[in-house]
Formats: structure tokens, C-alpha cells, sequence
């Protein structure tokens, strides 16, 4: 036999091999679409209900309906996403939080009797971040931590601490933080709430230089440095006025507390 018809028929044997190889791989990959197409088809893994719980101020029709929408997309435009298996939970709660900004936290449940729970917890405001308008003022709501989640709508005095910040790289518009950490926002409402039996303050004021500035709603106010030690402004705040201020019954416009034990007033 001459080497050229044992190389052909080595050939020949190979194409089967490959042939044959490619046959069951297709097969298998036909199969394996047959099964994950019959597991989309099956109508006891379709979520049959979403509950939602915990919303008080957000709208839970709305809420509702996004989850509809996230539900009735498709993977790959090809396999629904409304199966409990196949239900994007994580994706969800992103598309949830971007869209319902007062939400804090957010958990889904999945069971299987195909349902799904979707608990919310929503952020309480505690104060407002406003911007000074040509007509008025533009505010957001701001929560314990600092974080801006919604429009505001226009409030009588007194009824939430108001921040302005007049600081060149200061907060804007639609930004989702204030510019100063969640530690230091917490150490100003403290010490505005300290000093509500002296001054009800109503609104503050972020200025250059780490500066910030109380006013109450008689117009006096407080310069303070947000880097300072807080309980030492206010143990001045009070020594200056048991034994100064009251002493001498005098009032007072301003009181400077920005450079330690050295206190300076007007």
C-alpha cells in the first residue's frame, strides 16, 4: 500500500472522528437549549406576586409598576426575567435606589411558591440643603447622614435646621452628598440642638475655609470651625455667657469661637 492511500485513508478517519464530535456537541448544545427553553416555559416558576412592604411617604403603585417593567424585560431579549430563578435581585435594587431616592435600604426575598418580597426602608429627613434663588429658595431634603434624596417643598420657619453652603466648591444641585462627612454633619446638629435653651437656630451657613456659621431666628449668630473641638466651642459658648454675657446684661450680635479658649464678640 503506497503512502499516499494510507495518508488518505488517515484522513478519512479523522473527518469522521470530527464529524462524529461535532455531531454529539450539537446534539448535547440541542438538548441543553431544549432543556433551558422548558425550564423558562414552566408556569409554577413564574412569579405569581410581589409584595411590598415598609413604604410610608414613597408610592407603592409606583414602586409596583418599575417592578413590572424589570419583569417583563428579557435576558438576551430572549428569556423572561419574571421566574424566580431568574429574577435579577441585585439589578433590581440598583434600578430601584437610582430611581426612588428616598430609599435607604432595600432587601428582596425570593420563595418558592413564587413570590417575591421586597422590603423598603426609607431615609428620614433631618434637615434641608438649600441654594439662595433670585425668587426663592431651592431645597433638598438631607438625611442623618448627610445624603440629599429629594426635592423639598417650601416649609414655614423652624421646622427643619436649613444649611447653605457658600463655599466655592460647595455642594450643587443635584448632587446626592453635602460636602462634609457623615461624623461632622452629625456633630452640627448635636450642637445646634445644645444650643436650643440659648438660641433656637434656624438656619447654617458653610463657609470658606472649613468655616460655618449658626444663625437663630432673632439674627444672632455663631462662627464656628467645623475641624474645632466641638465640646470645647460649647463649653466657651456657655462660660461666655454665665460669666460675661448674662453677668453684664448685655446682648450680643456675633460670637467668634473659632480659635480655642480665645473668644471674640460683639
Amino acid at each position: 500500500m503506497s503512502r499516499d492511500i494510507l495518508s488518505s485513508s488517515r484522513r478519512i478517519k479523522r473527518r469522521r472522528v470530527v464529524f462524529r464530535v461535532s455531531f454529539v456537541f450539537f446534539l448535547l448544545l440541542l438538548l441543553l437549549a431544549g432543556g433551558v427553553f422548558g425550564i423558562f416555559s414552566i408556569d409554577n416558576l413564574k412569579i405569581k406576586q410581589v409584595s411590598i412592604e415598609g413604604t410610608f411617604v414613597l408610592s407603592e403603585q409606583e414602586l409596583r409598576e418599575k417592578v413590572e417593567s424589570i419583569l417583563e424585560a428579557k435576558i438576551l431579549n430572549v428569556f423572561p426575567q419574571n421566574r424566580v430563578f431568574s429574577f435579577p435581585s441585585e439589578k433590581a435594587k440598583d434600578i430601584l435606589m437610582e430611581q426612588f431616592g428616598r430609599i435607604d435600604e432595600i432587601k428582596i426575598e425570593k420563595n418558592l411558591d413564587s413570590n417575591v418580597l421586597i422590603k423598603i426602608s426609607e431615609r428620614k429627613p433631618v434637615a434641608l440643603l438649600c441654594w439662595d434663588g433670585e425668587e426663592n429658595e431651592s431645597c433638598f431634603f438631607a438625611d442623618k447622614s448627610g445624603v440629599l434624596f429629594e426635592k423639598a417643598p417650601v416649609f414655614s420657619s423652624g421646622v427643619f435646621l436649613k444649611f447653605f453652603d457658600d463655599r466655592k466648591y460647595g455642594t450643587k444641585l443635584g448632587e446626592k452628598k453635602l460636602l462634609i462627612n457623615e461624623e461632622v454633619f452629625q456633630e452640627i446638629l448635636d450642637f445646634a440642638k445644645g444650643l436650643e435653651q440659648f438660641l433656637l437656630v434656624e438656619k447654617i451657613r458653610l463657609k470658606e475655609e472649613d468655616g460655618c456659621e449658626f444663625y437663630s431666628t432673632d439674627g444672632r449668630y455663631l462662627i464656628l470651625d467645623i475641624k474645632s473641638d466641638w465640646n470645647l466651642m460649647y463649653d466657651n459658648f456657655i462660660a461666655l455667657l454665665e460669666n460675661t454675657i448674662s453677668k453684664s446684661n448685655e446682648n450680643f450680635e456675633y460670637i467668634d469661637l473659632r480659635f480655642g479658649n480665645k473668644v471674640f464678640f460683639k
